[in-house]
C-alpha cells in the first residue's frame, strides 16, 4: 500500500461545500441581475433617439376622457378602466404612425419589455440566493435586506458608470 494522496494545498482549508455553493449562487445571481440591466441599457441606447421621438410625440391628441378618481373606491375596476383607456390611446396613436415608424417603436417597446422580464426574473433568483447565503452564515434577517439593496444598487451603478464611460470615450473620439 502506498501513501495516501493528499489534496493540493489550496484545498486544505476546511471550507464547507454548502458555504462555497451559497457564495457561488449569490455571486451568480447578482451577475444575472447586472448583465440584463447593462445589456438593456446598451440595446435601448441604440433605439433611444427613435423611441424618444415617438414617445414624446403629441401630434395625436388624447381625446379620451380621464377615468374618474372615484373609481379608486373599487381599485380593480379603476385598473381595468385605465388599462382599457390606455389601450384605446395606443391603438389611436399607432393608427396615425407610418408603418416603418410603428415598426421601430414596437421593436423598442418589445426589447424594453423583454429586458424587464429578464432582469426581474434574475432579481428574484438573486434575492433567493442572497437569502440562502445569509442563512448559511447564520446572519440576522436585516443583513439579508441590506445585502439585497446594496447589491441591487451595485448592479445599477455598474451600468450607469459603464454607460457614462462609454459616452465620454465616444465624445473624445469625435473630438479627435
Amino acid at each position: 500500500m502506498g501513501r495516501p494522496i493528499s489534496p493540493p494545498s489550496f484545498l486544505a482549508y476546511d471550507v464547507p461545500m454548502e458555504l462555497l455553493m451559497a457564495v457561488a449562487g449569490f455571486v451568480g445571481g447578482w451577475l444575472l441581475v447586472a448583465g440584463p440591466i447593462f445589456q438593456a441599457a446598451v440595446e435601448l441606447r441604440e433605439h433611444e433617439a427613435a423611441g424618444k421621438r415617438y414617445l414624446m410625440d403629441r401630434s395625436v391628441p388624447d381625446t379620451l376622457h380621464a377615468v374618474s378618481a372615484w373609481w379608486w373606491l373599487l381599485p380593480p375596476v379603476k385598473i381595468i378602466l385605465e388599462n382599457n383607456r390606455n389601450n384605446r390611446n395606443k391603438r389611436e396613436y399607432f393608427s396615425h404612425l407610418p408603418a416603418e415608424d410603428a415598426r421601430v417603436l414596437l421593436s423598442f417597446i418589445s426589447k424594453a419589455t423583454g429586458w424587464v422580464y429578464v432582469a426581474a426574473g434574475a432579481f428574484l433568483i438573486a434575492v433567493k440566493e442572497t437569502f440562502e447565503l445569509v442563512e448559511e452564515l447564520h446572519l440576522e434577517l436585516w443583513v439579508f435586506w441590506v445585502a439585497v439593496v446594496v447589491m441591487f444598487l451595485i448592479a445599477v451603478m455598474n451600468t450607469v458608470l459603464r454607460m457614462q464611460r462609454g459616452q465620454r470615450m465616444a465624445k473624445r473620439s469625435k473630438e479627435s
